[in-house]
């Protein structure tokens, strides 16, 4: 998945000017990296000019800048409107309408919502306090910190029945990661568990 940050202010050789910054989102892990930047205005400079709407490689910038000015949290913790629908099983739109007119609105005077050019960005916090906790409802413990899957079904029966229920799941071996997953019944009725994140598994030791 791509976004665009608008109009963000970089400087080369003390020369600053405005770009667009394209920034790649990892569907599974939510990481983020900066890919690319457009040019939003002619840029003189002794040894390299460019024109507005240029691309060209930004260099390390840090994604703190491009998405945390305004929201005081890690971020693994901050999401995109998109990335907040799938995360708690909403349906597309969902996340963007709240943030305009509905419960998320209020959340921007709090620093929990904000826009960046066209993409919406909210917090876990934010997103808890109005739609409840994350989806997922289970969880597989392992020493990997890469999922089994993006999706267990009963094909994967060594795996598909080691996953837990959250509320009753014990890490007896102690693995390092824990990888969530919410459940649901595909088109037969047969349950299915898809992928929803991996954290450090110490916190439910």
């Amino acid at each position: 998945m791509k976004i665009i940050v608008k109009d963000v202010e970089l400087t080369y050789d003390d020369v600053s000017f405005n770009a667009d910054v394209e920034v790649e989102i990892d569907e599974y892990t939510g990481e983020k990296t900066v890919a690319w930047a457009y040019a939003r205005e002619d840029v003189p400079h002794p040894n390299w000019r460019l024109k507005a709407g240029d691309r060209f490689d930004p260099g390390e910038i840090e994604l703190q800048y491009l998405f945390e000015p305004d929201l005081d949290v890690p971020l693994t913790e901050v999401f995109t409107s998109s990335e907040a629908e799938e995360k708690w099983g909403l349906q597309p739109g969902t996340v963007r309408a709240s943030c305009t007119r509905g419960k998320l609105k209020k959340y921007i005077e709090k620093g929990q919502v904000k826009k960046s050019g066209n993409t919406w960005l909210v917090t876990k916090k934010a997103m808890e306090e109005v739609y409840g906790f994350m989806k997922p409802t289970h969880v597989f413990f392992s020493n990997q910190v890469g999922a089994p899957g993006d999706k267990i079904t009963l094909r994967e029966e060594e795996i598909f029945f080691k996953v837990q229920e959250i509320k009753d799941a014990e890490n007896a071996e102690n693995f390092k990661y824990a990888h969530y997953y919410y459940a649901q019944y595909d088109e037969y009725g047969n349950t299915e568990y898809i992928y929803v994140a991996t954290e450090n598994a110490k916190e439910d030791e």
